[in-house]
């Protein structure tokens, strides 16, 4: 998973063309002057990260797979 995943422009950071250093520094100038949105973007990061299941704990991971796994046999029964 790279940054085109990763990173939702303008909700947890912001993408910007390859090698487009004009618009890197732009947007470098934009938030050093809006710390508020700094501090936004690095909660929205946060949370986006957490809902992908990075940084879980082994038993975070595990009670997700069950439930996973719960869901898909509530499904199947269905059937």
């Amino acid at each position: 998973m790279g940054a085109k995943e990763l990173i939702l422009n303008g909700y947890n950071g912001y993408r910007v063309p390859l090698r487009d250093y004009k618009m890197m520094a732009k947007k470098i100038i934009f938030l050093s002057n809006n710390y508020q949105l700094i501090r936004e973007m690095g909660a929205n990061n946060s949370s986006y990260i957490k809902k992908l299941g990075y940084f879980a704990s082994p038993i975070e991971k595990m009670l997700r797979v069950k439930r996973m796994w719960e869901e898909t046999v509530v499904s199947l029964d269905k059937k």
